[in-house]
């Protein structure tokens, strides 16, 4: 880094990078209050994705004599591996149909647990995933991406791509 005769700093390409450095490093600083926040707001959006999908599998089945029958199950066991339980049409008599909701914010794209996972795999075809977009869920004409057999579907084909974004980590 060096300084012009008119006072104005020109820097150097090395001094560039370590800025740059610096910089995405503030980026990626959050206090605790704000990641609280944070947390209080996807929680609400989540659950207003729950309850969407809800109303949605409910319309689906609309007549049918299960319809009234399909449960949100979040909050009753939120190690289940999906959201709801419904039902593939009206001629079931058990829950056929598990769905979990999933929603996002610009590009598509969402975070799955290995529950979630180990259970998709488990329960193959009667296992969906409702991919939500926020911006778009109040739109009347909105639709959903589903995922039927998202094991196979995402684990799968190339079509998907899985990055970790944690570990679990112990000693050996």
């Amino acid at each position: 880094m060096f300084e012009r005769g008119d006072g104005s700093l020109e820097l150097t390409e090395r001094y560039v990078e370590v800025f740059a450095k610096v910089q995405n490093a503030a980026k990626r600083k959050m206090s605790l209050e704000k990641f609280k926040e944070q947390m209080e707001q996807q929680a609400a959006q989540g659950k207003a994705a729950e309850e969407f999908v809800f109303r949605l599998e409910q319309f689906r089945l609309l007549g049918e004599q299960n319809e009234s029958k399909v449960k949100r199950i979040s909050g009753i066991d939120v190690s289940a591996g999906y959201d709801i339980v419904s039902f593939e049409n009206g001629d079931s008599v058990n829950y056929d149909r598990f769905v979990e909701v999933k929603f996002f914010c610009g590009q598509s794209h969402f975070y799955w647990s290995k529950n979630e996972i180990d259970t998709a795999s488990l329960l193959g075809g009667q296992y969906h995933i409702y991919l939500i977009n926020a911006e778009k869920v109040d739109n009347p004409n909105y639709v959903p991406m589903i995922i039927c057999n998202p094991a196979k579907v995402i684990l799968d084909s190339g079509d998907w791509l899985m990055q970790p974004t944690s570990y679990l980590v112990l000693p050996t």
